[in-house]
């Protein structure tokens, strides 16, 4: 009697006791197997990792030193910009009317014409703006070309500072 209520019980809840003992069995199999292996195979990539970042210490200096000598090269050819820019500012701004703008604006005696003139001088300022950016930026990165490529072939030389211009 025992037996035969135990065996109906089984025959009711058939699809849930396989569907635990698949879930039973995937838990033991992680953890019994698959977890081992998982453990062992990331600790062989980090020891491999380990050794190959050890050997590349020399590359990090290296790869550092050139940064250093590369961000030199750099100050060097923003000082030779600076220098240039203080020659060049005066031309640029001779080359735009700002001055007489605001005179314009300042003689003009009827509302319309104050308006046309205050735009006329906003276009002036906005062009000198975008001129002036326009010529920093070009300035910048004609002397960082010129500094880098004399930096590339006098490479490890002491003076090179001296010996870029």
């Amino acid at each position: 009697m025992v037996v035969r209520g135990l065996w109906n019980f089984v025959k009711r809840h058939r699809k849930k006791l396989i569907a635990s003992g698949i879930i039973a069995g995937g838990i033991w199999y992680a953890l019994r197997v698959y977890l081992p292996r998982a453990q062992q195979r990331m600790f062989d990539e980090l020891m491999k990792a380990l050794q190959e970042s050890g050997s590349s210490s020399d590359d990090n200096k290296a790869q550092q030193r050139g940064r250093v000598r590369f961000q030199e090269n750099q100050l060097v050819s923003d000082d030779y910009a600076r220098k240039g820019l203080r020659s060049y500012e005066p031309k640029h701004a001779g080359c735009f009317k700002v001055d007489k703008c605001q005179q314009e604006v300042k003689e003009a005696k009827g509302k319309d014409k104050k308006i046309i003139a205050f735009k006329a001088l906003q276009e002036e300022c906005l062009s000198l703006l975008a001129s002036a950016v326009y010529s920093i930026h070009v300035n910048l990165l004609l002397h960082r070309i010129i500094n880098n490529i004399a930096g590339r072939e006098a490479p490890g030389s002491s003076g090179a500072r001296e010996a870029l211009f």
